[in-house]
């Protein structure tokens, strides 16, 4: 840290305290950016603007993923000078983070839901609630910055003119010294790091591409609006580095996964359970650090009565986008009607109460086939429901959420006057193109013996693509009733495979994933991603379901089986980083008291 004898860095975090002297028309905003030029529209697009409280505090910070913002724990502490020690988890006031510069086409506004610290060092990764869409998150740099170098910093904090800039901002800095975790920096050309700054991306051009080295921590703030600078201040600041953390980042900046009903970034597994005397539970088991389940816990109950397991179809996804899953029901009565049913997760890893977000009564409950996705993009998980109609024809109806977790009426998103049977086809969904949005995918049984995978690309409206992608055919692969789908990114690489397991009428098994690097998720490469000898495995004594169970950032498959003593096990197969499967690792057992025939699978 700097100290001279006539001056001292001052903390960047734009405060109430700071704006008590200012206009109460500005006080309404927070203080924002850089003293330098105001980037273009979709310049440094990955940059930030944070706004903490009711508009307590301002700060900046960059998207480092699509989910993840780095930026400096100082933003959220009240007294920085006290310390910047930010406890892990919810940021103590609400923090609303607007991504995407001075372009309106590509802003974007998130909640930010959790925070996790690096060590004591001024720098925090804080979650957002929603994926960020269309913006490309900023590359961590794997290298130091060095003593003479030319580096570029960016910010929404004051300028030497404006209070509250709405682009912003960025200036020129030399590196003076690097030290342990901090980057000291002078301006150029009067750039000058100012109150609101703190967090923002620091930058290194790499090929005509900016790399992340530091965040802005301390400054002088010389020239910046509304601060008086003795003569003879040095422009100087203090940035944090990132580069020697960037495993670290790498780590913990990853997607929330797939039924994650808790929040602790591994997925979980919901089980219904159809008791005997006619009552009803959701289980919640959770996965472990290495992926192994633990015991279940009740996250929901329902007296005798209360619902017919057989006349639920059970769907859960992120319907309200807060990072957690949320489970829902198709539920069919007597007289014909078809509701929908949804129920919000809690942070403890119970559910809110029923909310019926859908009722119809021309819909014919058997011929609904429900699939949750983002298919629209928006960070919250939708519906779509394939309808097998009477006639022969197929549509597939998208419900869209809404922020509360309740659904729009459905629209007609796809639809086949003719040719294919419901009964031919194993469906699930994933984004196979990487464009940010679910897709259907789908492995076709024709009469011939035929297979085909198939994919029906989403579009932004949450409808599908009307003209089917084929991709892998093949004349011997077997039959559909020993085959069942999953899908899930199992190498890692941002796109969704979907993985098929065939259980072979000698008793061995086999997991096939198909992939696709097209633009239209053509799903064309298949590989063999996992084999059971003959004998290891009864397919009919397993409920499959697919996640990422360790945290890892890979998703994974997972199943209940039901052995033949009467015991339930959860088993799961942590995919390795080239889209294989490991041996199988066995968790939490239930030796008594459970019915296999009784339990259902919550799956997307």
């Amino acid at each position: 840290m700097i100290r001279p004898p006539k001056h001292s860095l001052r903390v960047l975090t734009a405060s109430v305290a700071a704006a008590i002297a200012a206009p109460l028309t500005v006080f309404a905003l927070p203080a924002q950016a850089v003293v330098g030029s105001p980037g273009a529209d979709n310049t440094y697009a990955f940059t930030a603007k944070l706004v903490i409280g009711e508009h307590e505090r301002g700060c900046s910070a960059a998207l480092v993923s699509k989910e993840w913002l780095l930026s400096a724990a100082s933003c959220f502490v009240d007294d920085p000078a006290a310390g910047i020690s930010v406890p892990a988890g919810s940021p103590k006031s609400k923090t609303i983070a607007t991504v995407g510069g001075g372009s309106s086409a590509v802003r974007q506004t998130r909640e930010v839901v959790e925070l996790r610290q690096y060590g004591q060092r001024d720098l925090v990764l804080a979650r957002l609630a929603q994926p960020v869409i269309g913006v490309e998150p900023v590359t961590v740099s794997a290298t130091a910055a060095a003593a003479g170098q030319e580096l570029t910093s960016v910010g929404y904090g004051r300028t030497a003119e404006d209070w509250a800039p709405v682009k912003p901002h960025s200036g020129t800095f030399a590196v003076d010294a690097v030290n342990n975790g901090e980057v000291t920096i002078s301006g150029k050309d009067d750039a000058s790091i100012c109150m609101g700054d703190a967090g923002g991306p620091t930058l290194r051009l790499v090929g005509g591409k900016p790399e992340l080295v530091a965040v802005s921590s301390r400054s002088y703030q010389v020239g910046c609006f509304g601060v008086e600078s003795a003569e003879g201040t040095p422009n100087t600041a203090v940035a944090t580095r990132v580069d020697d953390v960037r495993a670290w980042i790498a780590d913990n900046a990853k997607q929330t996964p797939a039924q994650d009903y808790n929040g602790d970034g591994r997925s979980d597994v919901a089980t219904w359970y159809d008791y005997a005397d006619g009552s009803d539970k959701v289980h919640l088991w959770d996965g472990g650090m290495h992926g192994a389940m633990q015991l279940p816990t009740v996250a929901y109950s329902a007296d005798a009565g209360t619902w017919n397991e057989d006349d639920a179809k059970l769907v859960t996804g992120d319907y309200n986008g807060d990072g957690r899953s949320d489970i829902g029901l198709f539920y069919g009565y007597s007289d014909g009607t078809v509701k929908l049913f949804t129920k919000n997760a809690k942070a403890d890893g119970t559910f809110e109460g029923s909310v019926v977000s859908w009722t119809d009564t021309d819909w014919t409950w058997a011929r609904m086939h429900p699939y949750t996705g983002d298919f629209n993009g928006d960070g919250r998980d939708d519906i779509a429901v394939w309808y097998d109609y009477a006639d022969g024809s197929d549509k597939v109806f998208t419900f869209l959420s809404k922020e509360d977790g309740t659904f729009n009426k459905p629209f007609t998103a796809w639809s086949r006057a003719s040719g294919w049977t419901f009964d031919h086809m194993k469906v699930s969904t994933g984004d196979f193109n990487a464009d940010g949005r679910d897709d259907l995918g789908l492995m076709y049984f024709y009469d011939t013996g035929e297979v085909k995978t198939i994919t029906l690309p989403s579009l932004e409206t949450g409808a599908f693509q009307h003209d089917q992608v084929e991709g892998w055919t093949s004349g011997s692969w077997g039959s559909a009733e020993r085959t069942s789908v999953q899908s899930g990114d199992f190498n890692g690489d941002g796109r969704d495979e979907l993985a098929a397991w065939y259980d072979y009428s000698d008793g061995s098994d086999a997991v096939i994933s198909f992939s696709s690097t097209a633009a239209n998720g053509a799903l064309t490469a298949r590989k063999e991603i996992w084999r059971a000898d003959a004998g290891r495995y009864t397919r009919d004594h397993m409920r499959v379901v697919g996640g990422d169970y360790n945290g890892d950032g890979r998703d994974d498959l997972a199943a209940l089986y039901g052995y033949d003593d009467g015991s339930l096990k959860m088993i799961t197969w942590a995919a390795n980083a080239d889209g294989t499967l490991n041996e199988p690792l066995h968790g939490a057992e239930k030796a008594t008291g459970w019915n296999y025939d009784r339990v259902s699978v919550f799956t997307r």
